[in-house]
């Protein structure tokens, strides 16, 4: 039965509006599921000129962050691109300019509570690296990786670990070193995320480049319930 307002007018075609605007209004405040991403890494670009955030491993205190990696003891031995991916800075394995590296074996690497983390996240991990030409005309093999490790139980169990490389870094650009869609098991509140530097011993000068490393991780979708019919 038709609503008779005191003017004796019926307002069914007025409640019908007024659905409709009000369904709108709940489409637009509904929003659609959608994956939570966020970046988890300090510093991944060395752009505070330094190494914050950062941590030394094997040849602690041998690399250095520089504007633009200088030729080390051979000219023949500087890195290729020897600049930036992007920003000022990038991480070099070399101890100094014009520096011949201590140790063959360089690793930096950040550790990172992800307990936070729902269930079902996946990490992508990313570096890039750039190599050097040795000298005589001899191609060096240098090789850099980057490695994920997944640990339980606040970081002392080791529980996965994921390694893109080893590579020889192509002289001349910059190559992508790079783990995609890693699933984060339950249980696991420790990330480390590792670059791993070994220079060819007999190349003592060589250098590696690293620029621009990352680890997004991806929680799944919130899932919205639906709501109820507006009974208007």
């Amino acid at each position: 039965m038709a609503t008779v307002r005191i003017d004796g007018s019926t307002t069914r075609g007025r409640l019908s509006c007024l659905q409709a605007v009000a369904a709108g209004l709940l489409a637009v405040l509904v929003l659609a599921p959608h994956a939570m991403a966020a970046e988890l890494l300090t510093n991944g670009g060395f752009e505070t000129g330094d190494l914050t955030g950062w941590m030394e491993g094997a040849g602690a205190g041998e690399g250095h962050v520089v504007v633009e990696s200088a030729p080390l003891a051979q000219p023949c031995a500087r890195i290729s691109p020897n600049t930036p991916r992007s920003g000022s800075y990038l991480f070099s394995t070399a101890t100094g300019d014009g520096a011949t590296p201590l140790t063959p074996e360089i690793e930096i690497f950040q550790s990172i509570d992800v307990s936070s983390l729902a269930a079902g996240a996946t990490l992508d991990a990313s570096a890039w690296v750039s190599g050097a030409m040795g000298c005589n005309s001899s191609p060096s093999n240098d090789v850099v990786s980057l490695v994920l490790e997944l640990y339980e139980n606040g970081g002392t169990t080791l529980v996965a670990t994921h390694v893109a490389g080893p590579q020889d870094p192509l002289v001349g650009s910059w190559n992508h070193l790079h783990l995609d869609g890693i699933a984060l098991p339950s249980g696991v509140d420790t990330v480390v995320v590792r670059i791993d530097a070994v220079l060819d011993a007999g190349f003592a000068s060589i250098d590696i480049g690293v620029d621009d490393v990352s680890l997004v991780a991806t929680e799944p979708a919130v899932q919205v319930p639906a709501l109820p019919a507006l009974g208007l």
